[in-house]
């Protein structure tokens, strides 16, 4: 159980400590839920292949890509709903948290779809010159100096990406706590973040590992030596929805509670004194 004393600064190892904490303390209810909306992806994921023609496959990824977008939205407020409710200790129950998610998925949409194309616009305008350098010296055989310039600009547009990334962590529940607008969480979640980009980083780090490395081991013990047909891969996208479900929840979570600790790190705001947004 998290104690009030243990919401008072924010730091890497007390975001992973208490992020666990909260997400293991309702592991049934946030799990639950987050299989039940990661579940329409699973579907897809069969069924699309079998569904479409020859031409059709850049719609029907555009139709998935949206509804993953909104159901993932979704679970993202209602698992941050969930957290508050935790660490104000109260219940955090499956249907409560789900109606509240429903509710607050517009404010959440808004601010996600700025926040990545902020991020992409940031990639394009680090990584830009770097495939057009990349692109020109392949066309023109010049030598290994020019691609290597181009390769080093496009690992200057993903450090651009990982920059604002660690910028905007917070920025989904600024806009459900705050209720301030997209822009105005933007720059919210600018500043709750100044100072602590490393450790920020850090999580970002964690979860690209673990998340690579359990995905990894799933596709080898899943996928047959020799598939044959899509039902070969059934195995593989029922480990993708688990997966994909555990890790979508955990990350919601863990920008909760990063959040609450960067409140009251930096404005001393504790945890119960945001409870009437949600009332």
């Amino acid at each position: 159980m998290v104690q009030a004393g243990d919401l008072d600064r924010f730091s890497f190892g007390a975001t992973v400590s208490i992020g666990f904490s909260v997400f293991f303390s309702n592991f049934f209810s946030f799990i639950i839920l987050s299989l039940i909306l990661f579940f329409p992806t699973f579907l897809m994921q069969y069924y699309v292949p079998q569904m479409i023609g020859p031409g059709d496959e850049i719609f029907f990824a555009i139709v998935s890509g949206l509804i993953s977008f909104l159901l993932y939205a979704i679970l993202t407020a209602a698992l941050i709903y969930g957290t508050h409710r935790y660490l104000s200790r109260k219940p955090a129950h499956i249907m409560d948290s789900l109606v509240r998610g429903i509710q607050l998925v517009f404010p959440v949409i808004g601010v996600a779809i700025v926040t990545v194309i902020v991020i992409f616009l940031g990639f394009l305008a680090g990584a830009l010159p770097g495939f057009a350098l990349v692109a020109a010296a392949a066309g023109t055989g010049s030598s290994g100096v020019a691609q290597l310039g181009g390769l080093v600009l496009l690992v200057g547009g993903l450090i651009v990406v990982a920059v604002l990334a660690t910028m905007l962590w917070v920025v989904i529940p600024a806009a459900i706590i705050e209720r301030a607008g997209v822009f105005a969480s933007l720059g919210r979640s600018r500043f709750l973040t100044h100072g602590h980009r490393w450790a920020i980083f850090g999580i970002f780090a964690l979860f690209f590992i673990a998340e690579f490395a359990v995905g990894w081991v799933a596709g080898q013990i899943a996928v047959p030596r020799f598939p044959t047909s899509i039902d070969d891969f059934v195995p593989l996208f029922l480990a993708i929805w688990v997966i994909s479900a555990f890790f979508g929840a955990l990350r919601a979570v863990f920008a909760g509670v990063g959040y609450f600790l960067l409140r009251a790190d930096r404005e001393g705001t504790n945890v119960d004194a945001l409870a009437a947004v949600f009332d």
